[in-house]
């Protein structure tokens, strides 16, 4: 809806972004009198919550928030962040998601279970995913999870 002559509908949650930053914080304060939550891209102080640029990978999601004081920064930030951690960490997160549930089938005690987790990671992993080396991580885990079943 837009805004016009301070008159603003109600709503719960109200994003100000116009190119004005007096109509936007002429916005905020409408909407802040109303109860809503409010986000304004030109005017930080005027904020309730602020919006994270956010990097995707499968089911892998890390923010990054300046709290209002340099978006631009942020997707500087947002930028590095998804070259480092590329597409393959979404797939290694799948494929690690499959296995978790094999594990669990074949292994009932929690415990053990969470021992086993927790020992196929490491930092040595992690560079392999980070280098994009997905198939050889892949093999490190599976070789531990099959040198732990010869030792139950």
């Amino acid at each position: 809806q837009t805004f016009t002559s301070g008159k603003l509908p109600r709503f719960s949650l109200v994003f100000c972004a116009t190119d004005s930053r007096e109509t936007n914080h002429k916005a905020a304060v409408l909407a802040k009198a109303q109860g809503a939550f409010v986000n304004s891209v030109t005017n930080p102080e005027d904020c309730d919550f602020h919006v994270p640029a956010v990097v995707s990978q499968g089911d892998i999601n890390i923010a990054i928030t300046t709290q209002g004081a340099s978006p631009a920064f942020a997707g500087l930030i947002k930028q590095d962040l998804a070259k480092r951690y590329h597409s393959g960490f979404g797939e290694f997160l799948g494929w690690l998601k499959e296995l978790r549930q094999d594990i669990k089938a074949a292994e009932p005690d929690s415990k053990k279970r969470e021992q086993l987790c927790q020992g196929l990671l490491d930092e040595d992993l992690f560079a392999l995913i980070l280098d994009n080396e997905l198939g050889r991580a892949k093999d490190d885990i599976r070789s531990k999870v099959s040198s732990s079943r010869t030792k139950s």
